[in-house]
């Protein structure tokens, strides 16, 4: 296989040595490289530097469907579709290279240095065929596992305890996959599970996945089992966007408006029924702060609205109550005067400037 870099600055290069060599993870910088038949190989890949020899293979990059539709184009010739229920979790990439285990995700050389890394040693023990199998002793194959658990949960709580899923094996010299009835009875010889198929015309996966609710989505497969798409659940992109979205009080304050600046309880049970009382439990802190900075911005308010309503300054005329708010409210002089003006002011306005 003689893959070539063609532009490397879309990309970065993490240095290490395994088995001695020295070697080069490559991975996106971003979520905008151009894909293209030439870096579809460095999605996530370990090669060794001196010569680009495949050391550690994850999957080669794979669009959703009906994105980009020219790249691995879909045979639109295959009217019976195998697909997958993609696991809500992360990519644990294992293989072998001069005798040594290499056990990393996409981003990593090792996940034994991950946070929740030390469940790799469990892993080792409930699955150790995953880790000790004729296909690692050949150094020729990367094996690709979803990693399940409620220490690092991405939106779906897939799993009570730490789970491994086989969901490919790539083969290092032409990079490609098994196909999934080969990955079906490998995982009796691995003793790891498969996720669920559903096999059907596409049209019928896509009509699933639309109403489907507890899914992240699947993964449908053309061309021998080498062209992969991705189609998610519109339910899992909207618990997405909340999950990893919401990191501050000012991103939550979005879904705040939308429920009517409601009181914290009522809006609680809303965030629990719309996504998930763990979201609620996640966002204590972030909670905390927004109710915080909304008592204070009302508390800013009703001071500013008492004083514009008080008879002091409606007995003045309109130039002595400009001077009077200039010199009161100099920083937010121009919300004063439209209290005064009796316009309504958003709820956005009112945090942005009064907090």
């Amino acid at each position: 296989m003689n893959i070539k870099l063609s532009d490397p600055t879309q990309f970065n290069f993490k240095e290490c040595v395994i088995g001695g060599d020295e070697c080069v993870l490559v991975t996106p910088k971003s979520m905008g490289v151009d894909w293209n038949d030439d870096n579809k190989y460095f999605r996530s890949s370990v090669w060794r530097r001196s010569d680009m020899f495949p050391v550690s293979l994850g999957w080669r990059k794979f669009m959703n469907w009906g994105e980009k539709p020219e790249f691995e184009p879909w045979d639109s010739t295959n009217t019976n579709v195998i697909s997958t229920i993609k696991k809500d979790g992360t990519s644990l990439i294992v293989s072998r290279y001069k005798g040594e285990l290499i056990v990393r995700t996409r981003g990593t050389v090792d996940a034994s240095l991950l946070t929740n890394g030390h469940e790799i040693e469990f892993l080792k023990k409930k699955y150790p065929k995953a880790f000790n199998n004729m296909w690692l002793d050949l150094e020729k194959y990367s094996l690709l596992f979803e990693w399940t658990t409620p220490s690092n949960r991405i939106v779906l709580n897939e799993s009570p305890e730490p789970v491994l899923w086989l969901i490919g094996i790539v083969e290092h010299a032409t990079y490609t996959y098994f196909s999934q009835f080969e990955l079906d009875q490998q995982s009796f010889y691995l003793g790891v599970s498969r996720p669920d198929s559903i096999e059907g015309k596409i049209d019928d996966i896509i009509n699933f996945t639309q109403t489907n609710t507890s899914i992240e989505g699947v993964v449908v497969c053309s061309g021998d089992d080498q062209v992969l798409k991705k189609i998610k659940t519109p339910r899992y992109i909207f618990l997405h966007r909340a999950f990893t979205g919401i990191k501050t009080a000012d991103q939550l304050f979005e879904y705040f408006v939308e429920q009517g600046c409601a009181e914290r309880p009522e809006f609680e049970n809303w965030l629990s029924s719309t996504f998930d009382w763990e979201l609620v439990v996640s966002l204590k802190d972030i909670l905390d702060e927004l109710y915080l900075k909304w008592k204070r911005v009302n508390t800013r308010l009703n001071w500013m609205y008492t004083y514009i309503n008080s008879p002091d300054l409606q007995q003045l005329d309109r130039k002595a109550q400009a001077g009077k708010i200039l010199e009161l409210f100099p920083q937010h002089s121009g919300m004063a005067f439209g209290l005064l003006s009796n316009k309504n002011i958003s709820p956005q306005k009112l945090w942005d400037t009064l907090q």
